[in-house]
């Protein structure tokens, strides 16, 4: 691997910076392209789709696990481990949840219809890039 050294004068660092975010742009540009194709090709074609790819990214066929099959795996389980689990799960809902934009939703006037909240990251990201220019964001 070939590293690179960077005098950092305040123009060289700041060069190498726009390299790597173009590079990154490029890469994140083909990786959603692709993926954009996987999830139109599974919304065309099916669980046939779907099987394809997890023999192409997985090596191997989807296939269903039983119930009973489950069970046994849980009851195999230490009550520490099935504990340790559910605690993971637990703060991890939690963490999503916190980090989920809280949304809001006003009246108009008697008789009208109430407004859309504004709701997810990207309507969020709008409101704070607006709220910096000053002027009301479009939800």
């Amino acid at each position: 691997m070939f590293l690179k050294t960077v005098l950092a004068d305040g123009q060289a660092e700041q060069a190498v910076i726009r390299e790597m975010k173009a590079r990154a742009e490029g890469a994140r540009g083909d990786i959603e392209k692709t993926v954009r194709a996987i999830m139109d090709d599974v919304k065309a074609r099916g669980f046939d789709a779907v099987c394809e790819y997890a023999e192409k990214f997985d090596k191997k066929a989807p296939y269903v696990v039983e119930p009973s099959v489950l069970d046994e795996a849980y009851r195999a389980c230490p009550p520490e481990l099935i504990r340790a689990l559910e605690k993971a799960a637990a703060n991890i809902r939690d963490y999503h949840e916190q980090m989920l934009a809280k949304s809001w939703e006003w009246k108009r006037a008697a008789g009208e219809t109430p407004a859309r909240p504004c709701a997810g990251w990207r309507a969020w990201a709008s409101m704070c890039r607006a709220a910096r220019r000053h002027i009301r964001p479009a939800c």
